[in-house]
């Protein structure tokens, strides 16, 4: 059921319609602007040196990285290497950055559990044969990864408003860091 805060019943909400595509919809964009962020945030870290990240990876995501970054910068388009990371990558590389875990509160495995059960639930949603919600309790699982979704981009935008109002600017790639497909 749909409650009003004053506790009066607004509707009814079905597994079924926590499936369909509006609901998957609505949740995109938080997705879309976490990853976002957390470019920005790995934009930050490595200030000065725009492949420095890459150490956090494997030599064949290094590879890929370093190839998309030669190929664009030969079409006179040079975003860095950045630009094609995924979520998992750039989580990857969150939870291994001393600098970002502390600008955001978190320890290294809690901030790699909540990026993988982030990445999990992005998964779900961006895959639309596949259903977001089974059960009850998948339901209220769903509902948490939402809930820490919401709380890790506050985290972001409070550690990204700081460094922008300090001395120390987030900056790495010129312009907006574009979100990758994942």
């Amino acid at each position: 059921l749909v409650q009003a805060e004053d506790g009066a019943c607004l509707g009814m909400v079905t597994r079924s319609d926590l499936n369909r595509h509006p609901v998957r919809a609505v949740l995109y964009p938080l997705f879309a602007e976490l990853e976002s962020e957390l470019a920005q945030m790995v934009c930050w870290a490595y200030a000065g040196s725009p492949d420095g990240y890459l150490k956090h990876l494997t030599e064949d995501i290094q590879a890929r990285h370093l190839g998309f970054w030669e190929l664009s910068k030969r079409e006179n388009v040079d975003v860095g290497p950045l630009a094609s990371a995924t979520l998992r990558e750039l989580s990857e590389v969150a939870h291994k950055t001393e600098r970002i875990r502390e600008a955001l509160g978190y320890k290294a495995a809690a901030l790699q559990d909540l990026t993988r059960r982030i990445g999990v639930l992005r998964n779900h949603v961006m895959h639309p044969v596949r259903p977001l919600v089974k059960n009850g309790q998948n339901a209220e699982d769903v509902r948490m990864q939402i809930e820490l979704s919401l709380t890790l981009l506050s985290r972001m935008d409070a550690a990204l408003q700081r460094r922008q109002s300090s001395e120390e600017p987030v900056r790495g790639m010129e312009g907006e860091v574009p979100a990758s497909a994942g």
